[in-house]
């Protein structure tokens, strides 16, 4: 129901013209739904990350679906931010290359403010890369870049979900 015309003249170039029918229905306002309790809504997660844009996106993302969000763009800020939030973080989302302090020694200090600590790791690099730097065993899940929100979200209620037992299997596709 529409139609595109095209007009080319050599040495000028050319011109498209597309035809698109008008709407016939009033464009109404989508109106979000409230958002359902859940019992992970009160979750939280920290994110950190190097990169301004998926800090947003992925603190958007996260909020949307009811997670509470720390962010921080530093290895040093996310172990400041940890230290006084480890009993609330249920999980870090960790990038594995990150300036001054690398997602291995975020990760270590991490481990010395609660050991039990839930991490996933975020690269714009290989899964393999991150079984070689990080112990599959102690290593949640593995977050290709770019990704998703909704990826993120569902990623993360999964892993908080209630339930996720502890002695649950971890994912088969992240081990070396």
């Amino acid at each position: 129901r529409g139609a595109i015309s095209v007009t080319s003249v050599v040495g000028r170039g050319s011109t498209f013209r597309v035809y698109l029918p008008v709407a016939v229905a009033a464009v109404t306002e989508r109106k979000q739904a409230p958002r359902a309790a859940s019992a992970i809504a009160g979750r939280s997660v920290l994110i950190v990350d190097d990169e301004d844009t998926v800090l947003d996106v992925s603190r958007r993302g996260l909020e949307d679906a009811g997670f509470t969000v720390f962010a921080a763009s530093s290895g040093k800020q996310a172990v400041e931010l940890f230290r006084a939030h480890h009993a609330e973080i249920g999980l870090v989302i960790l990038d594995m290359t990150m300036p001054r302090m690398s997602g291995e020694e975020t990760y270590r200090a991490l481990k010395e403010v609660r050991d039990d600590v839930r991490v996933v790791i975020s690269s714009g690099y290989s899964r393999d890369d991150a079984a070689q730097r990080f112990d599959p065993d102690s290593i949640e899940d593995f977050l290709q870049k770019p990704y998703r929100a909704a990826e993120l979200a569902k990623l993360v209620a999964r892993i908080l979900s209630p339930s996720d037992a502890a002695e649950a299997p971890r994912p088969s596709d992240f081990q070396i």
